[in-house]
């Protein structure tokens, strides 16, 4: 993982991926909000980096996220 990023900080990060994405489209509810176009270039960066692997692994929500938030003709068009 990332040197700057700590157990506890990885724990409470999948525990509120795990809730907050249980039966939503996106992160705050069933429409694109501005805490998704704010994780989206983190996302861009993190899928190009050998650690997306083991991050997405440990939260398969955060990875559907991401997986259909890629698909968006936006998010293509804007981060290519």
């Amino acid at each position: 993982m990332f040197m700057f990023v700590n157990d506890w900080s990885i724990t409470c990060a999948q525990a509120l991926c795990g809730r907050r994405l249980d039966g939503i489209l996106y992160l705050l509810g069933n429409n694109i909000s501005i805490a998704d176009f704010y994780l989206i270039p983190i996302f861009v960066y993190i899928s190009k980096t050998p650690h997306f692997g083991p991050i997405t692994a440990e939260m398969p929500k955060l990875k559907a996220w991401w997986e259909k938030t890629q698909a968006l003709d936006s998010v293509k068009v804007i981060c290519g």
